[in-house]
């Protein structure tokens, strides 16, 4: 990881923008401004307590987690998952009533699950971004770009 975060920068890319999933060792040595954690991590209150020059972002899935990442001061949640996706076959979607009470919330809140050009048209108002695995990992750059006109128009 270490290794490919460095070509990536080397390759211009810059850190300011790379966000490391849980990784402190990694976040350290690469000299990242950014971590994200799961919303159950037990570090997180203390990590941003001593470390007020990190961006601290993390996953939710129930208000309980929006509320305590609000409480934190993080700089935003990802909240999911949206609509039907294939990374979690078994798990239903968040309910509309769900999704309106995360979105009272005064933290931006991040869409993540299921999002594509199809269902964006569908995600209620009120995110401040969209995230996503399969659609970066599986989708080629017409289809990215496609994506990013879609949420220009959703904002």
């Amino acid at each position: 990881m270490i290794d490919w975060i460095n070509l990536l920068s080397q390759s211009g890319f810059p850190k300011s923008k790379i966000i490391i999933h849980d990784n402190l060792t990694v976040l350290t040595q690469c000299k990242l401004c950014a971590i994200h954690f799961k919303e159950k991590d037990e570090r997180i209150a203390d990590f941003k307590y001593k470390h007020p020059d990190i961006q601290v972002s993390m996953s939710t899935h129930d208000t309980k987690h929006i509320a305590k990442a609000e409480v934190l001061e993080l700089a935003f949640v990802l909240y999911g998952h949206i609509f039907k996706t294939n990374s979690k076959p078994n798990q239903h979607p968040r309910t509309e009533n769900e999704i309106n009470k995360a979105l009272k919330f005064n933290i931006p809140i991040i869409a993540l699950g299921g999002i594509n050009t199809q269902t964006l048209k569908n995600l209620p108002n009120g995110f401040k971004g969209i995230a996503g695995i399969s659609i970066f990992a599986q989708q080629n750059i017409n289809e990215i770009k496609q994506l990013k006109e879609a949420w220009k128009m959703y904002v």
